[in-house]
This record gives C-alpha cells, structure tokens and sequence, in this order.
C-alpha cells in the first residue's frame, strides 16, 4: 500500500510527538505495574486504565481516522494553496499531542480533601513530578 504526500507528512510528524508523548508520561508513573500487585492501592488500577484509553487507544483511532481521510485525497500539488494544506496536516498531527495535555491535566484532578484521584496517599512520595498534596 502507497502512502500519498499527506499520509507521509501526517504519520511522520504524528509518529514524532506520539515518541514525545510516551517519553514524557514516565513521571506520571501512568502504567505502574508493581503497585499493581498489592490490592490496596486500587487507585493504581484506576490509572492504569484511564491511561491506556487516553494514551493508547485514543490515540490510535485519532491516527487511523485521520490517515484514511487523507488517503481519500486525490490531487495534492505542491502550490500556494498546498503549502497552507500542508500546514492543515502538520496541525493534524499536532492534535494527537492534545490526547497527553488532557492526561496530564485530568492526573492532577483533587477530590474534596486535597489528595489526587489518581495517586494513593501512602505512594505519593515515590511521584518526583507531582506537585505536593494539601
């Protein structure tokens, strides 16, 4: 299967910020499988699974839809009018880092007494990147 231009352009640049992405939820302990282990810490499963919806599966049928639009695309020349198509791509593929900005800011969500949804409390001093709880 031949990619067209906007197919290349779209998974190359997606395919750059999705590795930013997965380089930069380490510290958000998202997928931390070794608390896992321990019944206790159920918010752990809770974020366990937020995240693979979020930043797994999300993701991927984000990449699949707009891939097979740009693959409807016939005629893509390289002019002035394409230049500004392109940059619509590029911004496409920039959407994809939308799906971390809203991770990180619902990991942080506090419920009434001041402690994180996603974070036990007995845990939270392992969590460099979290800033302290009330």
């Amino acid at each position: 299967m031949n990619m067209n231009l906007p197919q290349t352009i779209f998974t190359f640049f997606y395919a750059l910020y999705f590795a930013v992405t997965v380089a930069s939820t380490g510290k958000l302990r998202s997928f931390e499988t070794v608390s896992m282990t321990k019944i206790k810490y159920h918010r752990v499963w809770y974020r366990f699974f937020y995240s693979i919806f979020l930043l797994d599966f999300l993701p991927v049928f984000y990449f699949i839809y707009v891939y097979n639009f740009l693959g409807s695309l016939q005629k893509f020349h390289l002019d002035f009018v394409s230049v500004f198509s392109v940059f619509i791509v590029f911004l496409l593929s920039l959407a994809g880092q939308g799906f971390y900005r809203i991770h990180f800011g619902l990991m942080l969500i506090k419920d009434r007494d001041g402690s994180y949804i996603f974070y036990d409390y007995d845990l939270h001093e392992q969590y460099d990147g979290l800033p302290p709880s009330n």
